[in-house]
């Protein structure tokens, strides 16, 4: 359910005909029973606003009081969200301020504060209450200040329609040490001032004895302030004042478009992008209640590289240098270096461990009755023949002395056919990729590590030969006699 709730506040409407399915039931637990009216709110739309609508109403007097305040908060955010729903849930909030549960009074106040923010004209039904409702929430307990807050706010706001405006507030700068908290205060001094440009003959006097209490008020700093910049405001330029706190209010209509507080998704974009796990049911990102060493990495989405850009990457990671091979599309071939025909045909490809004596072919005839030279290949060709030639042959040797450097090995390679697409030199290790043809032009694809410390040469031998000749293992020991010589 908390995963359809996310869906819904991306993708709206696209809900809105299953909107039956989230009626509440009698059974449900109370998180199930919050997010189904959240969800309520979410999926109305001109057609089923009336229905929802009766439905949220008979949530409100149920024994939940969280769940009270959350019905009554969705049947505001239905209000001013559809098209239409605005007449037909002010009637229903306008019943809610007068009953006798200060928690759902108070709710219900924010509620048609926010609904009056974007339709200023409906206020007509709901200012004749304000005098009746801001008495009865002045006994109401400091836990609804929220409530009490968003009367005054509707006191200030429209305060010159309203006859009796000065008095309401007058009340309550008399109790100001008694029952106001700093919420309260705060939206008191504003509205007080508002009401001072407005009615300024009425107010004056009001307003005076405001300054002093919040000028002197030490209590909190926040409201301290802004006493003292209001204060300062009117002293150099009352002009200037009520611009700042009133505004240009030339027509009171509906207000398009959205409000500051409701344009900030970035923390519903976050538990997003963890969708399918806890961050999505306790609506917080995971980082907030994992701790580090249980965090899983979180990886950005791969992008497309080509194989050639992606090669390119990966040597760069190691610190190999670039091909030292001559350019491709190059072509030895056979007729490069003629062989005839049978005569290799019964050669043992084994014969090229230890042996004594001056009988020994230098390596690079023997290298040359095996290899032959072919295409070059670019590091692009490279990276996708390395990715279809599947997972190789690993042999691992041991050479007698570390080479001097990778251009030595390079160098002497490239005389026995065995060319280089790319080397590096670590501190710690060497690292090579090869490749090479044999006698039927079959390539053969070589990366080799030679581990410095273990003097451990490790090569992965991949080929397009489709049965194995054991040579592989022929140039296994061709490469580990070249780096016991470079």
């Amino acid at each position: 359910l908390a995963h359809i709730l996310i869906i819904a506040k991306i993708k709206q409407g696209i809900f809105d005909s299953d909107y039956r399915v989230f009626f509440v039931r009698y059974n449900d637990p109370s998180q199930v029973s919050r997010m189904k009216v959240e969800l309520l709110s979410l999926v109305s739309n001109a057609t089923n606003v009336k229905e929802i609508l009766a439905e949220l109403a008979e949530y409100v007097s149920g024994t939940d009081p969280e769940l009270s305040k959350q019905t009554v908060k969705a049947i505001g955010e239905i209000c001013y969200r559809v098209p239409g729903g605005s007449s037909v849930g002010m009637d229903h909030l306008i019943d809610l301020l007068q009953v006798e549960n200060e928690y759902i009074r108070g709710e219900a106040a924010i509620s048609i504060r926010d609904l009056l923010r974007r339709y200023p004209d409906l206020r007509h039904q709901v200012l004749p209450l304000l005098r009746k409702c801001l008495n009865i929430s002045m006994v109401d307990s400091y836990s609804q200040s929220r409530g009490r807050s968003a009367v005054i706010w509707m006191v200030g706001e429209f305060g010159q329609e309203i006859v009796e405006a000065p008095y309401m507030l007058e009340t309550l700068v008399d109790s100001y040490y008694d029952s106001l908290t700093v919420t309260e205060k705060l939206e008191l001094l504003t509205a007080v001032l508002k009401l001072f440009f407005l009615r300024p003959p009425e107010v004056k006097s009001m307003l005076g004895r405001l300054m002093v209490l919040t000028l002197d008020d030490n209590s909190n700093q926040n409201l301290h302030d802004r006493a003292l910049l209001y204060y300062r405001l009117l002293k150099v330029s009352p002009a200037s004042a009520k611009k700042v706190i009133i505004g240009d209010k030339q027509t009171l209509g509906k207000i398009e478009g959205e409000f500051a507080e409701d344009k900030d998704t970035s923390l519903r974009d976050a538990i997003f992008s963890e969708f399918d796990t806890l961050a999505v049911l306790f609506n917080e990102q995971s980082d907030s209640f994992i701790l580090p060493e249980y965090r899983v990495g979180k990886v950005k989405p791969l992008e497309w590289v080509s194989p050639e850009d992606r090669l390119a990457q990966e040597m760069e990671e190691i610190g190999l240098s670039a091909s030292i091979s001559p350019p491709p599309n190059e072509y030895y071939g056979n007729n490069t270096i003629q062989l005839e025909e049978g005569k290799y045909n019964s050669v043992n490809l084994l014969d090229l461990g230890e042996s004594d004596g001056h009988n020994k072919e230098p390596i690079s005839n023997e290298s040359k009755r095996y290899l032959i030279l072919g295409p070059n290949l670019s590091s692009s060709q490279f990276q996708n023949l390395w990715e279809k030639l599947g997972t190789g042959l690993n042999i691992k040797r041991e050479v007698s002395s570390i080479p001097e450097s990778t251009k030595s090995v390079d160098t002497n390679l490239n005389q026995l056919n065995i060319k280089t697409i790319a080397s590096g030199n670590k501190p710690d290790s060497m690292r090579f990729f090869f490749y090479a043809y044999d006698l039927d032009s079959e390539v053969y694809l070589l990366q080799c590590s030679l581990m410095k410390k273990t003097r451990c040469l490790d090569l992965l031998i991949k080929t397009s030969k489709k049965e194995s000749d054991e040579m592989e293992t022929t140039i296994a020991d061709i490469i580990t006699r070249i780096f016991a010589s470079s």
